[in-house]
């Protein structure tokens, strides 16, 4: 039974499954999935010419990632025969992938693979949502494993925000609303740096993209909150300012060292001041 993290299942009807053949990669069954719900959505399974295959099935990469096979007599060289190509209509092919989809839809993904597991302690961080989850793990997957970036990058032709939202909607499971608002500006994910959108048009795997380096560590099996901190914060410097520094404050400086003195003079349990302003008043 397939045990993707809950953000990233989607229902699907049942057929019994061919098995992708290099079973050492975990992430092999999610990669090719997306790939064909990538290529319904874009066209990619449409031929450029009547007796030319579309060029998916002969593209080392995502053949490679999705082991996609059409169907009919092949010829001497093992090609499929014109004839057969000729007579294959784009919906034959669009159904091709959509069979190979649900098979693979039904191959195991472990829920607990360091990616998934990593988004998880990020999301925790950063205050994620499902959908903002979602997004993190298909754009770390596009930088982060190689198979999956290759594939893209030789298919995909400079898009525009609609239709990326529109792909990432399909390939999730989710609204176009729903991803607009999780790479929105003030959205944590693009608001903390993580993630990164283009406005203008670009190849995919350049119109949205992670933190620098974020790719590098987004694999590894015990990652950790301090790790995170350690590779992406720094260490302020200590301070050369004084209260001296402030004299615009100093009626208010003199108010909270008042209240703090006799907060201690009386060995109260506690005390509070409340900071309010734009950024940085804190």
């Amino acid at each position: 039974m397939r045990q993707l993290p809950a953000y990233l299942q989607k229902k699907s009807t049942a057929i019994e499954a061919g098995a992708l053949s290099n079973a050492t990669d975990p992430y092999r069954p999610l990669v090719a999935g997306w790939l064909i719900e990538m290529a319904l959505c874009l066209g990619w399974y449409r031929k450029r010419r009547p007796h030319c295959l579309p060029e998916i099935f002969s593209d080392d990469e995502f053949v490679a990632a999705t082991e996609i096979a059409v169907p009919g007599e092949r010829d001497e060289d093992g090609d499929v025969a014109t004839a057969v190509v000729r007579r294959t209509s784009d919906a034959d092919f669009a159904r091709c992938l959509k069979r190979r989809l649900v098979a693979v839809r039904k191959l195991p993904v472990g829920a607990d693979l360091p990616l998934f597991r990593n988004v998880e302690l990020l999301a925790q961080i950063l205050g994620l949502g499902e959908t903002e989850k979602a997004v993190l793990t298909f754009i770390g997957a596009l930088n982060a494993i190689q198979s999956f970036r290759g594939a893209v990058s030789s298919r995909c032709a400079a898009m525009s925000n609609p239709t990326l939202f529109s792909l990432m909607a399909s390939v999730l499971g989710r609204t176009e609303g729903e991803i607009q608002a999780a790479v929105r500006e003030d959205a944590p994910l693009v608001a903390s740096g993580v993630i990164k959108l283009e406005a203008d048009r670009r190849d995919l795997e350049d119109k949205i993209s992670l933190m620098p380096g974020l790719d590098l560590v987004l694999l590894l099996p015990q990652l950790s909150e301090a790790d995170l901190f350690q590779r992406f914060l720094k260490r302020a410097g200590t301070t050369l300012l004084d209260v001296a520094a402030f004299p615009h404050l100093a009626r208010d400086v003199e108010a909270i060292v008042a209240y703090l003195r006799g907060v201690l003079g009386a060995s109260a349990p506690g005390c509070n001041v409340l900071f309010y302003g734009p950024p940085g008043t804190g």
